[in-house]
């Protein structure tokens, strides 16, 4: 028997929902192209800079997701990132 594997089925339906100062946004997942030219960038501020393009707002007139970030104790950093480490398969 021939396995089959629908990958259709994988969608960004399920994307994680970061709650942050009373406002809500979502994590897109990114394609192999856009971890690949991520790959290329050199420092970690071009880094941070797309990765922070990943977290889009659910409504209008938000904030952009790293102003807010900013504003956050480093507690509430600390534990953003290792939510993406762990949503992207980051092994520490």
């Amino acid at each position: 028997m021939t396995n089959k594997y629908n990958f259709d089925d994988i969608t960004n339906a399920d994307r994680p929902v970061i709650v942050m100062g009373g406002k809500q946004y979502v994590l897109r997942y990114p394609t192999l192209e856009e971890v690949e030219a991520l790959q290329k960038l050199e420092n970690d501020d071009q880094r941070g800079d797309v990765m922070y393009s990943y977290i889009e707002p659910t409504e209008e007139g938000q904030p952009p997701f790293k102003e807010l970030l900013r504003k956050q104790d480093i507690r509430v950093v600390k534990a953003f990132s290792q939510m993406l480490r762990k949503e992207f398969g980051v092994e520490d």
